[in-house]
């Protein structure tokens, strides 16, 4: 009768923990609706990829011409990312991973593009490990790749459209249904 008991206490307190601790469920389409909520369709736009989430951040200007620094809006929504990850998603997928990929519009040569983009991918992740996030995160879980002036979100045919274009997009890895 003892040992009934006993089993029964150790099985109701490893369903309390369990339920306690459990990762919350969130799909991937979850995890899109938890971003969106909080960022207008004007500062970024978030899609499903495949395995991954893309989240663009669509500042006016996130970078100035034949530069990688950050410019200051551009941080800001940076920070809203990653506290609404941290806070709301990281948990569901502890082993996550994020790509920053950079981009950079048509002018100059393709060399000095892509050279570019990668810079502007390494400065985002640069701030990220700076941030509070290497705390919640392994840094080693950030990295960073350019695609110098491929896959252009609006065609680079004005100084607005250039500026579009000169961008990073954060793609969430490991978020899966």
């Amino acid at each position: 009768m003892k040992k009934v008991l006993l089993l029964g206490l150790v099985l109701s307190i490893s369903v309390f923990f369990s339920g306690c601790f459990a990762k919350p469920k969130i799909t991937k389409e979850g995890a899109k609706e938890i971003f969106a909520s909080f960022f207008p369709k004007e500062v970024a736009e978030v899609e499903v990829v495949g395995e991954n989430l893309k989240i663009i951040l669509k500042n006016k200007v996130i970078f100035d011409k034949g530069k990688s620094q950050l410019k200051e809006e551009a941080k800001e929504s940076l920070n809203k990312v990653i506290d609404v990850y941290v806070s709301k998603i990281l948990p569901a997928y502890l082993n996550s991973s994020i790509v920053i990929e950079g981009y950079a519009d048509s002018d100059g040569s393709e060399k000095y593009n892509l050279n570019l983009s990668e810079k502007r991918a390494e400065s985002v992740v640069s701030y990220l490990s700076t941030k509070s996030l290497g705390i919640y995160i392994d840094t080693s879980k950030l990295s960073a790749k350019g695609y110098g002036e491929k896959n252009p979100r609006v065609e680079n045919s004005s100084k607005a459209n250039k500026a579009i274009n000169r961008r990073v997009e954060l793609v969430f890895k490991g978020i899966k249904n």
